[in-house]
């Protein structure tokens, strides 16, 4: 950190993902926040094109072509997506449900890249994403009873309500990367990440909303 000159906050406790991300969110001071998953690989100016599309459209939130696994750049993980609540019925058999959907999945790249353009869609992953700091802030950050699933949406959803507008941009590009075999000291930390317990209270908050 002293080396390359940024800062390095360490917590003595395993962190869900929203309380890392609000951990980040307290020290910007720029007009722009970007968030990046530690198993993402960023491909040569990524970065530039989720600025120019916030500065030239207005959008709250940016997203890139999201790949998956290697050879990195060739496989869509996400490419925009859908997110929106549809609700059913009258009275009390009104139901509200949740629709998602992630455009492009599992394709190859090349078999879609006429597809593939700047344009406003519903939903952005944590992979990687930028938002405008503001539009963070005036929806309190990120909710952190949502522990280990549904963030994502949850976060569009709230971006949505507050006005602002989501987007994909295809000409900045990265790649998801499953890391390796777990080792030992990983363990600890997967089993609360991914166990029954955060899944269940994260689910339940989420259908509360």
């Amino acid at each position: 950190a002293d080396r390359q000159g940024f800062t390095l906050v360490r917590e003595h406790r395993y962190l869900a993902p929203n309380e890392a991300r609000n951990l980040g969110l307290a020290r910007v001071e720029t007009e722009y926040a970007v968030f990046v998953d530690n198993d993402v690989v960023v491909h040569p100016g990524w970065l530039a094109p989720l600025i120019a599309c916030a500065d030239e459209t207005g959008g709250a939130v940016v997203g890139p072509l999201t790949c998956i696994g290697e050879p990195v750049g060739e496989t869509i993980h996400f490419a925009g997506g859908d997110v929106h609540i549809v609700e059913e019925g009258e009275g009390e058999s009104r139901q509200r449900h949740v629709k998602e959907r992630m455009w492009h999945a599992n394709r190859r790249v090349a078999n879609v890249c006429d597809q593939l353009k700047r344009q406003t869609c519903e939903l952005a992953e944590f992979h990687t994403v930028l938002a405008r700091t503001d539009v963070l802030l005036s929806i309190d950050g990120f909710d952190e009873d949502l522990l280990s699933t549904r963030e994502h949406l949850d976060f569009c959803l709230a971006v949505a309500a507050a006005g602002g507008s989501v987007w994909i941009e295809p000409a900045s590009v990265v790649t998801y990367v499953p890391g390796p075999p777990f080792t030992l000291p990983d363990i600890p930390y997967y089993m609360l990440r991914w166990s029954d317990d955060w899944e269940r209270r994260s689910l339940e908050a989420f259908r509360a909303k």
